[in-house]
């Protein structure tokens, strides 16, 4: 089986799997990773991409709390039904209840990103 793969300027754009050769492609034995460089005869794997930056974990977590929070009906009425035992349980109104349960949300989705 042959992986041949097409290049833009040296850097690997588009690879398919063929038991033929395609004119104008480079016939290669293995997969490669898209966007690698290639220079006529090695094939040199991109870098990895850098980590995420404290500031993008931050919005990452806080889009998350924002889609639960304007999610789905069901996402909504539960929700609301977790703020309702909260205000009742800290004798607090019905907003208070919602930031706090988003809030904690944020908190919770903080610790799984190691924030």
């Amino acid at each position: 089986m042959n992986y041949p793969f097409r290049t833009v300027d040296g850097v690997i754009v588009q690879q398919v799997k063929s038991p033929d050769s395609i004119p104008g492609w480079v016939n290669w034995p293995d997969r490669v990773a898209i966007g690698s460089a290639f220079d006529g005869s090695t094939v040199t794997p991109p870098p990895p991409p850098p980590p995420p930056t404290q500031a993008e974990l931050e919005a990452e977590v806080q889009g998350l709390a924002d889609d639960i929070a304007a999610g789905s009906d069901r996402d909504k009425a539960l929700a609301m039904v977790i703020a309702d035992v909260v205000a009742k349980a800290f004798n607090i109104t019905t907003p208070e209840a919602r930031q706090m349960v988003r809030d904690r949300l944020v908190v919770h989705l903080r610790t799984l990103k190691g924030l």
